[in-house]
């Protein structure tokens, strides 16, 4: 083999790790910040579907993930928010769940109805007091509203993300 030859493969080899680690880079970033968004750790390797209007000069818009777990991936999940008393079991507040299962911005950004499992949510609003606490967020004085829905299906191992910024 020529010099020429083994330098154009080497240099694509390099290239084509670049790439995978790029996008490996950026995977795991993004999975490392939900799973402190939603305080508890989201598996590296596990399938998403993500649906993303996020945009314009104040990247307002809905964010909804799906998030496929394996068996031992869902028992590891459960028994860590188990732990954390900022997950509840369902059903989730009735006037959240018609926010994020009925009344969604966008229709296919709904979480579907779930039977069994856990709910969490974090309120990023600036005039939060308890970021935990639901019903702030239908406070009057409120025009905006940021904050993030979690909800873990123990039936299907499938956890939701649902982000809300206007």
């Amino acid at each position: 083999m020529n010099i020429k030859k083994c330098l154009k493969i080497l240099l694509i080899s390099l290239l084509l790790l670049v790439i995978i680690y790029l996008i490996y880079a950026f995977t795991l970033e993004e999975r490392v910040l939900m799973s402190i968004e939603i305080e508890n750790y989201i598996p590296i390797f596990s399938k998403m579907d993500k649906k993303n209007t996020h945009g314009g000069v104040r990247n307002e818009g809905e964010l909804l993930e799906k998030i496929y777990f394996s068996e031992k991936q869902a028992n590891n999940f459960v028994n860590r928010l188990k732990e954390n008393t900022n997950w509840r079991e369902l059903p989730i507040t009735e006037r959240l769940h018609n926010k994020v299962c009925k009344y969604a911005m966008d229709e296919d950004m709904n979480i579907p109805e779930v039977s069994n499992g856990y709910w969490f949510i974090s309120d990023r609003h600036s005039r939060a007091k308890d970021k935990y606490n639901s019903e702030e967020l239908f406070n009057e004085d409120r025009h905006s509203y940021n904050f993030t829905v979690a909800v873990f299906d123990t039936d299907s191992n499938i956890l939701y993300i649902y982000e809300l910024d206007t």
